[in-house]
């Protein structure tokens, strides 16, 4: 099946946006360029995929459970794998999630989630998630931490607290604190691969 994006909203699970017009079923291969269409958007778990090649597009899973499932992924060049984010709790967090026996990345092709994590604060206020930075309005704020605990400002005071493990890092990023005129830095997102 190849992308079309006649359906014009974006949605992998619409079959407007496919050419046969139908959704793609386990053991189908899938064909996404940007040269067909706008990006995609991928709400939930694929089917079982013999393939799947994006070159000159971009992907975005737009929830933690949504899965790229297939034997052969292959990001060509000029195409990104990416989340939706950053994101303040209660709302949805993100991840890429690749379930897949061949991965290739080719030069110029990205699975990039920086910056896709919890948002770092406001002017003037904390960050978001388990690691985040506190003591907004000094210049610069702390780090928020991760896998580790987060930097120190020059003033000495204390980064976001350790969470996750550093060796298998599997949630998203935390967000520093802001400055007295400066949002704080986003976290990063999470990206999982299993490929066998």
């Amino acid at each position: 099946l190849v992308w079309n994006g006649s359906g014009g909203d974006g949605d992998w699970f619409s079959a407007a946006n496919w050419n046969p017009p139908q959704i793609p079923a386990d053991g189908d291969e899938a064909v996404i360029d940007q040269a067909m269409a706008p990006g995609v958007l991928l709400t939930n778990a694929t089917a079982s995929l013999s393939g799947l090649a994006i070159t000159n597009a971009t992907l975005t899973a737009t929830n933690w459970f949504t899965t790229i499932r297939a034997a052969e992924v292959i990001v060509a060049n000029l195409a990104t794998v990416t989340c939706a984010g950053p994101f303040i709790p209660p709302g949805m967090s993100n991840r890429v999630q690749i379930v897949c026996s061949n991965l290739t990345v080719a030069a110029g092709g990205h699975i990039d989630v920086d910056r896709k994590g919890y948002s770092g604060g406001t002017v003037r206020e904390n960050g978001y998630g388990p690691g985040a930075s506190t003591y907004p309005h000094t210049a610069p704020s702390a780090g928020a931490g991760h896998g580790g605990d987060g930097g120190l400002t020059s003033g000495l005071r204390r980064g976001g607290p350790r969470y996750g493990v550093a060796e298998t890092p599997e949630t998203p990023g935390s967000g520093s604190a802001a400055t007295y005129n400066a949002r704080g830095a986003h976290g990063g997102g999470a990206i999982r691969i299993a490929a066998s």
